[in-house]
């Protein structure tokens, strides 16, 4: 295969999150040379290989064997795309290029969930018409009655997007900037497969809104460029805002439920927050979307809301968890069944040009500390019971 350092050069960097400027500063080598070694115009010399190593963190075979090609992946969708550094972003989106390779690699030895959302509700929402949310309400109600769960509240919905091919990842930078994101990635055998990233240290309501905002973009926003997404920015995450309260509770349940409250004040949407498993800021908003109060009164709720300290912290709050993925199930179970080694992994990753020590992959993958770890020939031996 070609060997592209440059690109892996530039892959390290952005994933460590450093500007050129900022590599430059780090290794003394200037941003003329840096920029010439990304773009192949010039060899790199052992000299400074060594000095990107120590400063990237990278084993030397990343730098001198392996390529990293760019995968053909859709636009990135980050929830706080306006409040959070460019580069930072980037360095996220880079990991996902490493669990790319990482699921071809898995792939190839076991059967993951197929995607299983009909192609016409992929092509039932137009992002730039002006009034989405009936399309939006019907997409959702759609999507639930196709994966059979009716309008009852959904307990676990990573384990409902998992079995229904999307792949949910525990965010390994625990940047509490960046909520969530998700994107679509074409790989090796030509079908896409959707991955979604969710921050563990929020509260189980927020995840549980977040993977199923970062749902609506994969059915609402299918194809969408990076510039359309940057034009529309407010009306796309709008829309896929709408979709999760929608998804979440679902107008032929939760109009009832809201209707009947003994008064429109925030203590008593807990009990609706609770059934449906959402935050209670996300029952008082879907109490306007569905036009049981009107902007007086659910101005007036927020504001007490805030007045309680309640918007970042709620009285009905628990620990997120984000548990096994599929990803890390395939890990397991092909290591129980002895179909792959840690050695074994780590070459199939090699073999794709993917050189990263088993503490960065342990990292990416959220899983137990040197449970990739090659062991040396001395520690595979032990000492004989000789009795004399």
């Amino acid at each position: 295969m070609d060997i592209n350092i440059g690109a892996n050069i530039k892959s390290a960097r952005i994933y460590r999150g450093h500007s050129i400027t900022e590599l430059a500063e780090l290794t003394g080598i200037s941003k003329q040379t840096l920029s010439a070694y990304e773009n192949n115009k010039r060899a790199l010399t052992p000299e400074n290989k060594m000095k990107l190593m120590q400063a990237l963190d990278f084993p030397v075979e990343f730098f001198d064997k392996g390529m990293i090609a760019k995968v053909d992946n859709q636009t990135v969708f980050f929830r706080a795309l306006k409040s959070t550094i460019e580069k930072d972003r980037q360095s996220i989106a880079e990991s996902l290029l490493y669990i790319t390779y990482i699921y071809e690699v898995l792939e190839s030895y076991v059967n993951f969930p197929v995607f299983n959302i009909p192609n016409a509700l992929l092509e039932k929402y137009d992002f730039k018409a002006e009034d989405n949310f009936n399309v939006i309400e019907d997409i959702a109600m759609c999507l639930r009655q196709f994966w059979d769960i009716g309008d009852r509240p959904i307990n676990n919905i990573q384990d409902l997007l998992e079995r229904n091919g999307i792949f949910i990842i525990k965010n390994y930078s625990k940047n509490e900037k960046i909520d969530a994101f998700s994107t679509s990635v074409k790989v090796n055998n030509g079908s896409i497969v959707h991955f979604v990233d969710v921050l563990e240290t929020k509260s189980q309501s927020r995840i549980n809104f977040d993977i199923a905002h970062e749902l609506g973009h994969i059915i609402l926003h299918k194809g969408l460029s990076k510039e359309q997404y940057s034009a529309y920015f407010n009306k796309i995450e709008k829309d896929a805002n709408r979709f999760a309260s929608a998804f979440l509770m679902p107008a032929s349940n939760a109009y009832d439920k809201l209707c009947n409250l003994i008064a429109f004040k925030p203590r008593f949407f807990i009990p609706v927050a609770n059934y449906f498993n959402v935050s209670i800021q996300a029952a008082v908003r879907r109490a306007k979307d569905l036009n049981i109060i009107d902007d007086y009164t659910y101005s007036s709720l927020y504001r007490t809301i805030s007045a309680n300290g309640w918007r970042k912290h709620e009285p009905i709050d628990r620990p997120g968890v984000i548990h096994e993925t599929l990803l890390q199930a395939a890990i397991k179970l092909l290591f129980e069944h002895k179909v792959l080694t840690p050695s074994l992994f780590i070459e199939q990753l090699n073999m794709k040009g993917v050189y990263l020590n088993h503490k960065e992959l342990e990292k990416i993958l959220d899983l137990p500390e040197d449970m990739l770890k090659v062991k040396k020939q001395a520690e595979m031996l032990s000492i004989k019971d000789i009795r004399r």
